[in-house]
């Protein structure tokens, strides 16, 4: 029975593309900014499959660091998944499931509680770019935030299309950034995981600069 994965999120030295440590402020489309890869198992019931593992170290400008970057990764999640068992063994699946939803509901509450010592009101901010990394331009980030005791919008309707340069944000990057500034300036005692986002919703406009699509990205 599966009940959780061990996962771990790094950057890499390279990963090709147009630029040598893959930021690329020349980049004016996605390609130009290292290997994509889809949703694909490197290392398959428990056999690293070599032919990929080849392919992507072939298009990086220092195999040999991702080479090690990608084994230290793979090991941490190895460590987790071997002592996973240590924590489900007292209480089972279900036990676990369980403990896992709670963590959720936890992060739920408590965000909760945090926003409704907020005075329910609408506050609007906005930044703005001057250059898009190829020419002078004009363009600006809009976020309007609507406090409510169950919940907050976040609405960056107004935000300029997304540009020619790499300054753009893909919606996973905006969903991210939304989270690290809400639980900042709510309390870092808040849970970091999905259950804040139970009581969040995001509008960001399709082809904007906080939901850019195919775009060059930061």
């Amino acid at each position: 029975m599966l009940v959780a994965f061990t996962c771990n999120r790094a950057h890499q030295s390279d990963i090709g593309g147009g630029a040598a440590g893959t930021y690329n402020p020349k980049a004016e489309e996605i390609f130009h900014e290292g290997l994509r890869i889809p949703v694909v198992k490197l290392v398959s019931q428990g056999e690293v499959q070599h032919d990929l593992w080849r392919l992507v170290l072939l298009n990086s400008r220092t195999p040999d660091l991702l080479d090690g970057d990608l084994r230290a990764m793979l090991g941490s999640t190895e460590i987790g998944a071997k002592r996973l068992p240590d924590i489900a063994r007292p209480m089972g699946a279900e036990g676990l499931n369980g403990l896992f939803a709670s963590l959720l509901d936890w992060a739920e509450e408590e965000f909760v509680a945090a926003i409704r010592k907020l005075t329910p009101v609408t506050y609007t901010g906005e930044d703005f770019f001057d250059h898009d990394c190829f020419e002078t331009i004009d363009a600006r980030v809009k976020t309007v935030i609507t406090v409510r005791p169950d919940g907050l919008l976040v609405d960056f309707a107004g935000t300029s299309p997304q540009m020619r340069g790499f300054k753009n944000s893909s919606l996973a990057n905006t969903r991210s950034a939304v989270l690290f500034g809400l639980i900042s300036f709510l309390g870092a005692h808040i849970p970091r995981n999905d259950g804040v986002f139970r009581r969040v919703r995001i509008e960001a406009p399709e082809g904007s600069l906080v939901n850019a699509k195919p775009a060059p990205v930061t």
